[in-house]
């Protein structure tokens, strides 16, 4: 899969744009005045190009971000500089969960957008996570429902997993999350426009929650 997403991400044009996701873009307005202190750390896995850590970078939060492609990391990096985010801001590392060593309660949010994991690296990777995340902590997350695959299969363009087991329902991200309160959570068809990979209606799955003690 690394081979994949480097190819992908190899392209001179942003493959899911360079504008953050909408729902992200109003979970951190929404909160960035009430629970989120200033420099708040956040944490993003899996963030791709980095059009969300960019945008989130901007706004004051401290972000680490990580993906395990290196071409991803490179636009990452190259869309910050463009955007005049100060290094410091913005900590962007090449790996998966397994390269963080902070201890635990570091962040006070994580926004997981489009992040699907095949069951058996979820299984490994949420609880790290989860562990790093401070008590109120928030988490922000969007990604496709088990029925867009309907969806996809009328128009491809929508992308998202063709596998159901790496796609969501409410109940298994609830359940994903033991001792988070969902603050809000929803399935609801949107029509994306994000670079050439999400553009179409399709089905997706959006939950806040915060974590409990």
């Amino acid at each position: 899969m690394i081979d994949f997403w480097n190819q992908r991400y190899a392209a001179s044009e942003y493959a899911y744009g360079t504008e953050p996701n909408e729902f992200f873009k109003q979970c951190l307005k929404t909160y960035t005045d009430t629970l989120l202190p200033d420099r708040s750390a956040l944490l993003m896995p899996a963030e791709g190009e980095g059009r969300n850590a960019v945008f989130a970078a901007s706004l004051g939060f401290d972000v680490t971000a990580f993906d395990p492609s290196e071409q991803a990391r490179l636009k990452a990096l190259k869309l910050a500089k463009t955007c005049d985010i100060l290094p410091e801001k913005l900590d962007y590392r090449l790996g998966d969960c397994t390269i963080l060593n902070e201890p635990e309660h570091s962040f006070d949010a994580v926004g997981l957008i489009y992040a699907h994991f095949p069951p058996a690296l979820k299984a490994q990777y949420y609880p790290r996570i989860q562990a790093l995340l401070k008590p109120d902590a928030l988490v922000f997350l969007e990604g496709f429902s088990v029925n867009n695959l309907p969806y996809r299969a009328k128009n491809p363009d929508i992308g998202g997993p063709a596998d159901p087991s790496m796609l969501f329902t409410k109940e298994s991200v609830v359940a994903d999350f033991p001792g988070f309160e969902p603050l809000y959570i929803q399935e609801e068809e949107v029509e994306l426009r994000e670079g050439i990979y999400h553009v179409g209606v399709g089905k997706v799955i959006r939950m806040i929650a915060q974590k409990q003690g």
